[in-house]
């Protein structure tokens, strides 16, 4: 049993339609072979090749099994040599599904594992890097808003002590301008 893998987030599942069937190629670009819903493509040709292996050997296990019924054992003559070719190509169409079931296998179902395990390493390789620049711009996005309140909170302080210095006089007016040039230095030192 095969595991389903993870949809990709990075993959054009978005520009396929549910319940669409869109039998034409739009065109050969690679990055249009096997996306769909799921990107499970590749996943699901492999499995196809698999399963039809599968069928063309219990096809000939059941053709190599009919072709050693006991056919026409009173006949002679002509029935009797007819009956023996029937046996004869039935055996011959066994090997033949057999030989079909090992060539599925090992140039189309093989292949598209093959594939699909590369396709694994290369999606790695560059999915590594974006994840760690993803983290890179969650990082400064919290910095930044982080420095966006810090300034936000020196600004309503500022203008609470430019509002303060209004109302009040002598010694507590000075002991207002000196935070408001406190709190001031300390805004020009966040926008900097």
């Amino acid at each position: 049993m095969s595991t389903r893998r993870q949809p990709s987030t990075t993959s054009l599942p978005k520009h396929v339609r549910a319940g669409t069937l869109d039998l034409q190629p739009r065109s050969l670009d690679f990055c249009n072979a096997f996306w769909g819903l799921g990107d499970g493509g590749v996943d699901e040709l492999k499995n196809f090749w698999k399963e039809r292996a599968a069928i063309e050997e219990e096809c000939a296990k059941r053709l190599a099994k009919l072709s050693k019924m006991v056919l026409g054992k009173g006949e002679i003559g002509e029935l009797r040599s007819s009956l023996i070719a029937v046996k004869f190509e039935t055996e011959r169409q066994s090997g033949f599904h057999l030989n079909l079931a090992q060539k599925i296998r090992s140039e189309l179902e093989f292949s598209a594992a093959a594939f699909y395990t590369r396709q694994l390493e290369h999606k790695k390789v560059a999915q590594a890097t974006i994840e760690k620049d993803f983290k890179t711009k969650q990082t400064q996005e919290t910095s930044v808003t982080k420095g966006r309140d810090k300034y936000e909170a020196e600004c309503m302080r500022i203008n609470s002590y430019t509002a303060r210095s209004s109302l009040v006089q002598g010694k507590d007016l000075e002991k207002i301008n000196i935070e408001l040039e406190r709190a001031q230095s300390v805004g020009l030192l966040l926008v900097n």
